[in-house]
């Protein structure tokens, strides 16, 4: 897992790097979650990636790599926004999903 502040907040964007033969189990998603976002009660937002080398090192990252994202969770308290979206492979529900 790679931690990235986003300016001088005390927010973060983590990119997690999951085991590729379990990334279509939402459970690992979740698992994830809740060990990530345990103590950051207001903001919380995870990036997943099979691929180590699609893991992203900055908060803006590349289409090889956005194509390469698995799943995404965000949460903001202060914006009430609580959302996880999957790749459209991994969850084939539309309102689930992002496609590249």
């Amino acid at each position: 897992m790679r931690s990235i502040q986003l300016g001088n907040s005390k927010n973060y964007i983590h990119m997690v790097l999951i085991d590729g033969k379990r990334d279509m189990d939402k459970a690992v998603y979740g698992a994830a979650l809740s060990k990530i976002c345990r103590s950051e009660p207001d903001f919380c937002r995870v990036r997943f990636w099979n691929e180590e080398r699609h893991v992203a090192n900055s908060i803006s990252f590349t289409d090889a790599q956005f194509k390469a994202l698995r799943a995404e969770y965000i949460f903001n308290r202060a914006g009430h926004v609580q959302q996880m979206k999957y790749a459209c492979t991994v969850v084939s529900d539309k309102n689930q999903c992002f496609s590249h």
